[in-house]
């Protein structure tokens, strides 16, 4: 058996570092998901900190990826408008089938996900310095779009139970609000964070020998201004229907910290990389979508059931048996792709290449 995990073929797109990551993030995203539905309130602090790097990392990386296979010259623009419409598709089954809520209203990060992929491709066409302009004016336009457009502190869902249709053909302004300033993941300032993987893909291009270094200094230095930057202007810190991530809404201070935490990251993952320790992490990076989708399933259907408003030390208790299962799934669906490498292009899509 694991001899036929270590041989299991991998796409040539695939990165370990990037499945390293991809698969951390998952780990520590579950804990904030997880959180929100069943860990009883107030949540301690370290641990609210703890659960709140997980969807710039995520986003980053996907912004690097696509910055990656255009590199080497893959896929055009339909083929990523086809790709992250799917990932839209699967964020609005999710709105639907389990939380049964309007989809295309809140915008969670499958939304901003799907739509960051043709953006981030448009972006890999555009001169090295635009792309970091463009990355820059986003980040910096965050607080003024939040001002202008307002930021709602509670929950920006819609039950279908408690609203009609007709209140959602009648409420376009609250739409795009959501969409752009204070949905669960809005346009400012997540597109930047992709449009972050876009630059670090061109970095990495134009300085191989030293860009891992480049990466450990800047990340340091972005770590220790946006710790900074966010002691002495923290912002609200909203929790949202039970969600405590640290960024609602994003300040300055949160999205340096987030990038500082995120090039740190990559650093530290891409010189280790090869450990075993890291394998579970790897196998579940590979199929990370499937476990976005099974972790929300859980919760809805097993864990906020059972176990609504539990205390910290249950919490744990169930965060842990979470992850074993997900990492079980993970090392099921590794093994299944080395007995089929061969697989439909949605079933790739839903488990990963």
């Amino acid at each position: 058996m694991a001899a036929i995990f270590n041989q299991a073929p991998l796409s040539p797109d695939r990165s370990v570092t990037v499945d390293i990551l991809r698969g951390i993030a998952v780990f520590t995203m579950v804990a904030a998901n997880l959180a929100g539905n069943v860990l009883a309130e107030p949540h301690p602090f370290l641990f609210r900190f703890y659960g709140t790097f997980a969807a710039p990392m995520f986003i980053m990386l996907s912004g690097m990826m696509v910055a990656a296979n255009q590199a080497r010259g893959r896929h055009g623009l339909r083929y990523y408008l086809l790709r992250g419409s799917l990932v839209v598709l699967v964020g609005m089954l999710i709105d639907i089938l389990i939380w049964q809520y309007y989809p295309m209203v809140s915008f969670d990060v499958l939304y901003l996900i799907g739509i960051a992929m043709p953006v981030a491709y448009l972006a890999t066409h555009l001169p090295y310095m635009a792309q970091w302009i463009l990355m820059i004016s986003v980040f910096l336009l965050t607080p003024l779009i939040q001002l202008w457009l307002g930021y709602v502190p509670t929950s920006v869902d819609w039950p279908i139970n408690e609203h009609s249709p007709a209140e959602l053909l009648y409420s376009p302004p609250d739409v795009i609000g959501h969409f752009l300033a204070d949905g669960w993941f809005p346009f400012f300032p997540w597109i930047g964070f992709s449009l972050l993987g876009v630059c670090l893909h061109s970095l990495r291009q134009r300085f191989q020998a030293s860009f891992t270094s480049l990466l450990e200094r800047s990340g340091w230095l972005l770590l220790a201004s946006g710790l900074v930057a966010w002691l002495l202007f923290p912002g609200p810190l909203y929790i949202r229907s039970g969600y405590s991530e640290l960024f609602y809404p994003p300040t300055y201070g949160y999205m340096l910290t987030a990038m500082g935490i995120v090039f740190l990251t990559f650093y530290q993952i891409d010189r280790y990389r090869d450990l075993a320790f890291w394998t579970p992490w790897r196998y579940l990076g590979q199929c990370s979508l499937l476990a976005y989708v099974l972790q929300y399933v859980l919760i809805r259907y097993f864990f906020a059931a059972l176990w609504p408003l539990s205390t910290f030390p249950v919490f744990t208790c169930l965060y842990v048996v979470m992850m074993l299962v997900l990492f079980a799934v993970a090392y099921l669906i590794h093994w299944l792709k080395a007995r089929h490498p061969k697989q439909p292009f949605l079933v790739r899509f839903f488990i990963g290449s």
